[in-house]
């Protein structure tokens, strides 16, 4: 410590004392002990506000890094037609979770397949967005693809050539589709366009063997005609 911090000066006789002494050892005047907690205490304010600056500073930029991080992220538009058959897949899951036997639920499937003809819900599509989920490839060479448009609820292709005779969702090689997927990998966004498949049962031809599956986890059949990448 140095000696500054030690020693202080009297107001009466103007002689060095020690800062620990309540009264000055050469004329006996009571020194000044207001002055120096004031001292004490504006050193004390200073130290809080600096402080409080250092954090006001840290707490703005990890705010701004927030933001930054925020502002980066991107979004996604979701057509109106898309969102509403996301719409209708969850409103009739939820009835056939809340159906109190088989035959209700049954219920639930045609009541879901006249939604889908009633809405506004085009065979054909475009610019859907969802996320690439599979991405494999038949024996024969041509691709399978699926992808999800909201939890539990996907359109794709066949996942075999067998199932796919008459369909022909499978992706060939060759096809202008299949040389875009080649960059592509699971988890990519994708927007993308094609057309379901007809269906007397489901209305658009939907591929689980349950109907269990159908209503909790459908997988829509479609054949694509384009996907692009959402950078």
């Amino acid at each position: 410590m140095s000696s500054e911090t030690l020693y202080d000066t009297c107001d009466s006789c103007n002689r060095t004392v020690m800062k620990s002494d309540n009264k000055c050892r050469h004329c006996g005047q009571r020194l000044n002990v207001e002055k120096r907690l004031g001292r004490a205490a504006l050193a004390i304010g200073l130290l809080v506000i600096i402080v409080y600056a250092s954090m006001g500073d840290s707490t703005s930029s990890s705010t701004s890094a927030s933001a930054d991080s925020k502002a980066q992220e991107p979004s996604y538009i979701v057509p109106a037609e898309q969102s509403a058959f996301i719409e209708i897949v969850e409103k009739y899951r939820e009835g056939y979770r809340g159906a109190g036997n088989e035959l209700v639920k049954s219920e639930m499937r045609d009541a879901r397949a006249m939604a889908m003809m009633r809405s506004d819900v085009e065979q054909k599509i475009s610019q859907w967005t969802g996320t690439v989920i599979q991405l494999d490839v038949t024996g024969d060479g041509e691709a399978i693809l699926r992808v999800e448009l909201a939890n539990d609820l996907t359109v794709g292709t066949w996942n075999n050539s067998l199932s796919d005779i008459g369909d022909e969702t499978l992706i060939p090689r060759g096809h202008p589709v299949y040389r875009t997927l080649r960059d592509l990998k699971r988890g990519d966004r994708v927007t993308f366009a094609g057309t379901f498949l007809p269906s007397e049962l489901d209305y658009y031809k939907e591929s689980s063997l349950t109907l269990e599956g159908s209503m909790t986890d459908p997988e829509y059949l479609f054949r694509f005609t384009r996907v692009t990448p959402v950078n």
